[in-house]
């Protein structure tokens, strides 16, 4: 565990401390609506300078173009007035806007759609949409209620103020501990029976007299009529041949437990073996997991793009198609200039790819097995080449049963050879396939996981598609106009996600760049297993598969539960994955890498919380323990658990404190806390929090290194900012034009995750790579 200082801040009773170091370390920092339309990646003193240069530049172009907008609105009827609406492109800056009223007009004149701009910061357009009604528009005039309505839901959105508590009360955890060598226990793991810590390093057994404080109860009526608080009193026991009292370091209460001295942990983490699970000799391997190529071959992926240079291709059809050409030297079908070009196929760069993957593994004499599966309007099973492949079409595709069911059985005869063995064959097939028909997304991997699953943890699906799944389960397209489809769909990719989590998969998506294959549906693949996901060009395709081949799998079905003393409680956390009076926080990781890293945040409980506690004053506490419980499977399938304990010192210097702020540890969690807040559909309070953290690291930074990470950091976090940006107006211009039209439907089309019910597969992705934020990502 690291900690984003040496020192853990609390204002302890009775002690003055200064209004500034509150503000700085323990009060909320803010920021307002208008503020968020600023470009992230860029310093506010540049912003104040460019804010009144586009308020110069807005208030005469407004003056210039008035009389002319007003005039057009007077050629419209209200009927036509979208119309109108979409063909103004008049580019007023937003600070202008921001910092003036409506021009009014002796003609009554209308200026819906006032502000549009796109406002180029650093090579990121970010476009801002605001509406205003002028009281002489055919919408005003008609309905001056609602449009009054619409002007006030404006104004309050634009004046909204945003709070975040910003200090160093957080935690980061590497996961990587789990591949490191850690004290193995004789024994099983010891559980407080008050608020499930683990006895650890830091326990201490109580050698005085063995007592126990046991509180008197008194009736609910009685304590109210009498107000006196509950009596204790101190009973003597008798402890029994080898138990011993433990006085629990997170909540005090006294534990009589069974251990013997070597059975006490001498290290922060230790390790407890749960299960040696059994595994059939199928699942038993050296270490290495199976890789299974999920590949689009339908129509589309014929694609071509240029590639300056002429030079022959693996996978070229240009000799095949010679018989065709012996009429011309096919000089006419060249556009100009164009001769000296080659044009790669979409499918030609996932053969490439693949191919280069199968050679690296063979070089380093892998043991890997690896199997490929493609799929257009069926489902192609190739395996490791060793076997004739299976094909799967017709009402099979939409049997989810069948194709887990035969997945698991195909890999037993098609997945029965390592790399060596099978690179030759299968490299073969892979350059016989042929691009044609639609779609079938959801059968190619149900079946690739089932395989996956089957051949031991930490196996991975690699998936590459360039469009919607439209034939077969998990069809895409049906959702588009029927909810009970969307319904379905959602199901199926949630139950496919738990199948693969539970089999120890990671699902890994790498979409084609300017395709839009619906990412967030299938979000749940990639999410559950902890797999990656990308959008890129197909000549990339190299790297991109080598890059997430480097990640491989070291645990699989990881559960993590983080214990805070109970003066502490988490916050900016699901309260479903809360417990203990938000003292213990727990989360389903999933399968884990060596890069894999997650943040917590947290907080001293509000006084009145405190003052609730039995025995216990925080003015007292100069140290308080942290305890992480991972619970993980290995992949020769041994269930493990193993604790991390960590003591923390307690201080109220808050000069101390700034000396020795972490930024690593911040900006890691800023991001990943971003992630959380933009998957919830919560855009704007998402870029407050990121506001306010990127001001917090920007007034911390101690020297060069510092300023180095929080440049890297700001600029990978503006993609996502201008992503949430431009989102939430686009949903706020259509809340505000359902209102103005009186319109109940539009509401009910509003999603949690966005008002057009889906995010792009842009926005997807990068919400979902600051999910899996690391400090490794700011170098």
């Amino acid at each position: 565990m690291d900690f984003a200082s040496s020192n853990i801040f609390i204002r302890k009773a009775k002690k003055e401390v200064d209004d500034a170091e509150l503000e700085d370390y323990c009060d909320k920092l803010s920021v307002c609506s208008d503020e968020l339309n600023r470009s992230f990646d860029s310093d506010e003193d540049e912003e104040e300078v460019k804010d009144q240069k586009d308020l110069n530049d807005g208030l005469q172009m407004i003056d210039q173009r008035s009389s002319k907008l007003s005039n057009e609105a007077h050629t419209f009827g209200a009927g036509s007035w979208n119309a109108m609406d979409a063909n103004i492109d008049t580019a007023v800056p937003k600070m202008a806007a921001r910092n003036m009223a409506a021009p009014k007009k002796k003609s009554g004149g209308f200026f819906k759609g006032l502000m549009g701009i796109f406002s180029k910061k650093k090579n990121e357009a970010e476009l801002d949409i605001e509406c205003c009604m002028d009281a002489g528009s055919p919408m005003m005039n008609s309905k001056p209620k609602r449009a009054a309505k619409v002007a006030k839901s404006r104004v309050n959105r634009q004046g909204r103020k945003f709070q975040n508590e910003v200090d160093t009360n957080v935690i980061s955890l590497s996961l990587k501990v789990l591949k490191e060598d850690a004290e193995l226990a004789a024994g099983d793991p010891i559980f407080c029976e008050k608020c499930n810590a683990v006895f650890n390093v830091n326990s201490k057994l109580d050698e005085k007299e063995k007592k126990l404080e046991q509180i008197l109860e008194v009736d609910e009526e009685d304590k109210e009529e009498d107000m006196v608080p509950n009596e204790r009193e101190e009973v003597k026991i008798e402890l029994g041949e080898g138990e011993e009292l433990w006085n629990c370091e997170f909540c005090n209460h006294k534990n009589i437990i069974f251990i013997e001295k070597e059975e006490i942990p001498k290290k922060d983490a230790i390790n407890y073996i749960i299960d040696n699970e059994e595994l059939d000799e199928n699942k038993k391997h050296s270490g290495e997991a199976s890789v299974i190529f999920c590949i689009d071959i339908s129509g589309s992926m014929c694609v071509t793009k240029a590639v300056d240079g002429k030079f022959k291709i693996k996978g070229d059809k240009y000799d095949e198609l010679q018989e065709l050409m012996k009429y011309s030297d096919g000089s006419d079908q060249f556009a100009f200039n164009d001769r000296n070009m080659t044009y790669v196929s979409r499918l030609q760069c996932v053969q490439a790819a693949i191919e280069a993957q199968l050679i690296d593994m063979k070089v380093e004499k892998s043991q890997k097995k690896v199997g490929l599966v493609s799929f257009n309007g069926e489902v192609n099973i190739v395996g490791d080449g060793s076997q004739p492949s299976q094909t799967i079409s017709g009402d099979k595709l939409t049997n989810y049963e069948y194709l887990i069911e035969n997945g698991q059985n195909v890999a037993k005869t098609h997945m029965s050879q390592g790399i060596e063995e099978s690179s030759d064959q299968l490299n073969e097939k892979l350059f016989a396939l042929e691009e044609t028909g639609p779609t079938a997304l959801g059968p190619a991997v149900a079946s690739s996981i089932a395989m996956a699953g089957e051949c031991g943890n930490g196996s991975q699906v690699f998936i590459c598609t360039d469009g919607l799944a439209n034939v077969g389960v998990g069809c895409l397209e049906e959702q588009k106009d029927n909810t009970n489809a969307e319904q379905d769909v959602a199901t199926f990719y949630e139950q496919l996600a738990d199948y693969a989590a539970s089999k120890g998969v990671t699902v890994n998506i790498i979409s084609i760049k300017g395709e839009e294959c619906d990412l967030e549906t299938l979000r749940p693949l990639y999410d559950k297993t902890n797999g990656n996901v990308d959008i890129i060009e197909p000549d990339e395709l190299k790297n991109n598969f080598a890059n997430m081949m480097k990640q491989e799998v070291i645990a699989t079905r990881v559960v993590v539960k983080v214990k805070l003393h109970k003066a502490l409680e988490f916050r900016n956390e699901d309260e479903k994955d809360l417990s203990n009076e938000k003292t213990i926080l727990t989360r389903d990781v999933g399968n884990v890498t060596e890069d894999s890293e997650i943040t917590f945040e947290y907080r001293v409980k509000d006084q009145k919380d405190l003052e609730k506690l039995d025995n216990f004053d925080i003015s007292k506490i100069d140290q308080i323990p942290f305890q992480t419980i991972i619970e993980y499977t290995k992949l020769d399938g041994m269930k493990c658990i193993r604790t991390i304990t960590k003591v923390q010192k307690v201080t109220d210097d808050a000069a101390q404190m700034k000396k020795d702020v972490n930024i690593e540890v911040l900006a890691v969690n800023a991001a990943q806390q971003a992630s959380k807040l933009a998957t919830r559909g919560q855009f704007r309070e998402a870029q407050a929090y990121s506001m306010n953290q990127k001001r917090y690291l920007k007034s911390h930074l101690k020297d060069d290194t510092d300023k180095k990470m929080y440049s890297n950091w700001r600029g990978q976090m503006n993609g996502l900012y201008s992503d949430m940006h431009m989102q939430n107006n686009c949903e706020e211009m259509c809340e505000m034009q359902a209102e103005s039209e009186g319109s109940s439907a539009m509401h009910e089309l509003k999603r949690k995750k966005g008002f057009f019910s889906k995010l792009g597969d842009q926005m997807t992705t990068n919400v979902q790579k600051k999910k899996k934020f690391t400090k490794k990502s700011l170098w």
